[in-house]
């Protein structure tokens, strides 16, 4: 039986948009609104005593606070995909039916689309940003979508044809709300 295909209707009742939202400091990437709240996602250095410095990727609400504990990003991704390193978040009570996601390049480049397939229409784009932690470039895009249908990823390189990566839905789909779930 073919899965039932999302209606506009609820689509739009997501509330969902997305921009890029690039900080003074140049820690933030992505922000937007899901359901009835604002997000956004900033890389921050970690300093850990006798470590070296770790970047992470927190999720803040509206309020300012975080939403989920921090998801610990490479300065050299493996690229665990064909476009890239991914993670994704389920937004819970806050959102119901959205999630949060970004993906993280090893290289520069100009433009992400998000094509949640089967869901009238809907595709998100992206551009993908170069941000400074622990003295480190990362290359990242974030994004909010419906926890519905399947996402296709689309990254497009400065002079390179796209790529795209069929993401399972297991990863773009996760169970516990509020936890990353990520590729790399």
């Amino acid at each position: 039986m073919p899965d039932v295909v999302p209606s506009q209707a609820w689509v739009t009742s997501l509330n969902i948009a997305n921009w890029p939202m690039p900080g003074p400091d140049g820690g933030m990437f992505a922000g937007g609104v899901a359901g009835n709240s604002g997000w956004e996602l900033t890389v921050r250095d970690v300093a850990r005593p006798g470590q070296r410095c770790a970047a992470e990727v927190v999720m803040y609400g509206s309020d300012g606070h975080p939403i989920a504990d921090a998801y610990l990003i490479s300065p050299h991704p493996a690229s665990h995909t064909p476009a890239g390193d991914l993670a994704f978040i389920a937004l819970g009570a806050q959102s119901p039916g959205a999630g949060v996601g970004f993906l993280q390049l090893g290289s520069p480049a100009a433009q992400a689309w998000v094509d949640p397939h089967r869901i009238g229409g809907f595709e998100i784009s992206v551009p993908v940003l170069t941000v400074r932690a622990c003295g480190q470039r990362y290359y990242l895009a974030g994004f909010a979508y419906p926890l519905a249908g399947t996402l296709d990823v689309f990254v497009a390189g400065n002079s390179t044809s796209p790529v795209h990566y069929l993401v399972p839905t297991r990863l773009s789909r996760p169970r516990v709300p509020r936890v990353w779930q990520g590729t790399g």
